[in-house]
């Protein structure tokens, strides 16, 4: 019976143990939403994408660069709708696109990383997110005009 306990004893504290470790994995990255970063570049603007994507009805995350066997979850309104592991590819600097139709019929988005917090976005009239993971930072930028990979 003693050895019994003892096994139950150490099987618990070693239970414990890997909960605090789930713990200290969250919250260990700060949130920046920077809505409107980018400005017009008249050199690398390409108004045909514009014409094109903006404000299509539809919403576009893109995930970039720094993502090296992360984690990432995409809340819509709430629900969990993707859970997956993403690289970035070293040609592109894109780690995994997006495309979500009827963007009238969401109203936020949440972003994790890692089972770390959520960045919580409220959908507006602005279709196109950029995500990045670098420096303990996950940082969403909004930019005005449609990204350009070459």
């Amino acid at each position: 019976m003693k050895q019994i306990s003892k096994i139950l004893i150490v099987l618990f504290l070693a239970g414990c143990q890997s909960k605090v470790e789930s713990v200290k994995h969250e919250n260990k990255y700060d949130i920046q939403i920077l809505y409107n970063h980018y400005k017009k570049d008249k050199t690398f603007n390409r108004k045909y994408l514009d014409k094109e994507y903006l404000r299509d009805g539809n919403l576009y995350l893109i995930f970039e660069s720094y993502f090296n066997q992360d984690t990432v979850e995409v809340k819509i309104n709430g629900k969990k709708e993707i859970s997956e592991i993403i690289n970035t590819e070293s040609s592109t600097g894109v780690a995994k696109s997006i495309k979500l139709n009827d963007m009238e019929t969401i109203n936020n988005v949440g972003i994790i990383v890692n089972n770390g917090k959520e960045a919580f976005i409220e959908i507006d009239t602005m279709n196109f997110f950029l995500i990045t993971f670098s420096d303990s930072i996950l940082k969403i930028r909004v930019p005005k005009s449609v990204p350009f990979y070459d």
